[in-house]
């Protein structure tokens, strides 16, 4: 059985190695920081500004249809002498700088000056500082569609999911209500990373929660035993409706492997992000297996992200009888399908409903990834596990409407023809 422990966590790790990643070459510094500057500009941080500063995650504008980035914002994922450093060089307001110990890294959130393109500084600061994650505060939308007696996803049999007590897994999503019937009886923790003012009560969190962990009369998880970890991060904005930033993603991250995590499932969707993806792929170096749902947005639209990363297992939709959703995501990112169409899950208000979306397909494969994770040596031989239980449902081999096929063939209750 692979055990929680098993995963290896220590920063000394060669995958985590501060001279690879965050190289700082105080040559390249016209300005490096002392530690009188340190001190002076820590202790010019007010009150005011760090809740000025809290408003601002969902001061979001549109750079371009359907991309939303934080007013005003950058983010620098590097070691801390590299982000004060750049910080300092290019006149960059701070509104947090943070050690995030579950990445032995950290995040700095500053405003531009108002003399300076935000595009250009950013393009700037990424050429001269080549080791340090530049982006802009991207905003993420949740991957869902719509909302409408087996296990979850109508597909598997309920007596062949093992219990997985020694298993954790986390989701980054809004919030669960922890109250539902169906949730009550899951060993849950869950954080906030938005301002408490600002959290946004949805269906979706607590549905994709109960699809993992969830247990009540004919309702069963396909994980449950699991403890789950549920970073909230989504937040209401008037422009662009409930999203999640790219340093709420960065933190949730973190804070999923400071509790060690063996599986993280993120049910959401949109651009590429530097910071993101330099967080993920350290991430799956250290052992965790990362899903995400490939999105909603059609079969011609662009590979969206995180699910398009190297690091990321990219699941697609199928309905119960193995048709692919209709606006399912396509690539070559795709890896596997799950069931997503009309999906009974918890909703917030304590009821169940019918969901559709990549948002649903997501937690069903991570948690069949856990059924086989209970089982396996090592994270690899678990994905590999799971890659060989596939029911293929396109044309020979991998193609990139149903990635590898549908996932958990030797679970399904019956045979579905490809």
């Amino acid at each position: 059985a692979f055990e929680p422990d098993d995963l290896e966590w220590d920063s000394d790790d060669e995958s985590f190695d501060q001279n690879d990643d965050d190289a700082y070459d105080e040559d390249n510094v016209e300005a490096p920081w002392r530690e009188a500057d340190r001190d002076d500009r820590n202790a010019s941080g007010t009150d005011a500004r760090i809740e000025q500063s809290i408003d601002r995650v969902i001061d979001m504008v549109e750079l371009e249809p359907e991309l939303f980035i934080a007013r005003d914002e950058l983010l620098i994922l590097a070691a801390e002498d590299s982000v004060r450093a750049i910080a300092e060089q290019a006149q960059l307001t701070t509104i947090s700088i943070e050690y995030l110990d579950g990445l032995d890294d950290t995040l700095g959130r500053f405003v531009v000056p108002k003399d300076k393109q935000l595009s250009t500084l950013r393009a700037d600061i990424a050429a001269r500082f080549p080791d340090a994650a530049v982006d802009y505060n991207h905003g993420f939308a949740l991957a869902q569609t719509g909302a409408s007696a087996a296990a979850a996803g109508a597909l598997y049999r309920r007596d062949s999911l093992p219990v997985m007590s020694t298993l954790r897994v986390g989701i980054i999503d809004s919030s669960v209500s922890l109250q539902h019937p169906v949730l009550a009886a899951a060993k849950i923790q869950q954080r906030e990373f938005t301002p408490a003012t600002k959290v946004t009560q949805s269906d979706h969190g607590t549905a994709v929660a109960s699809l993992l962990v969830g247990q009540h009369d004919d309702f069963v998880g396909m994980a449950v035993g699991a403890e789950l970890f549920a970073a909230s991060v989504f937040a209401a904005d008037p422009e662009a409706g409930v999203i999640a930033s790219s340093d709420g993603l960065v933190n949730a991250l973190a804070w999923l492997a400071e509790q060690r995590v063996h599986v993280v499932n993120m049910s959401l969707a949109g651009p590429p992000n530097t910071l993101v993806e330099r967080t993920l792929k350290r991430l799956r170096q250290r052992g965790m297996l990362i899903v995400s749902a490939v999105g909603n947005d059609g079969p011609f639209a662009k590979p969206r992200f995180p699910s398009a990363y190297p690091s990321v297992i990219g699941v697609g939709a199928v309905d119960t009888a193995g048709r692919a959703y209709r606006r399912s995501g396509r690539g070559d990112h795709v890896e596997f399908t799950a069931p997503g169409v009309n999906i009974i899950a918890a909703a917030a208000d304590g009821s169940t409903k019918s969901f559709t979306g990549t948002s649903f397909a997501a937690p069903i494969l991570s948690g069949l990834l856990l059924q086989r994770l209970s089982v396996a040596d090592s994270p690899e031989s678990a994905l590999n596990a799971l890659r060989e239980d596939t029911l293929d449902l396109g044309p020979p081999g991998i193609d990139p409407v149903f990635g590898r096929g549908l996932a958990g063939r030797s679970l399904l209750i019956k045979p579905l023809t490809p």
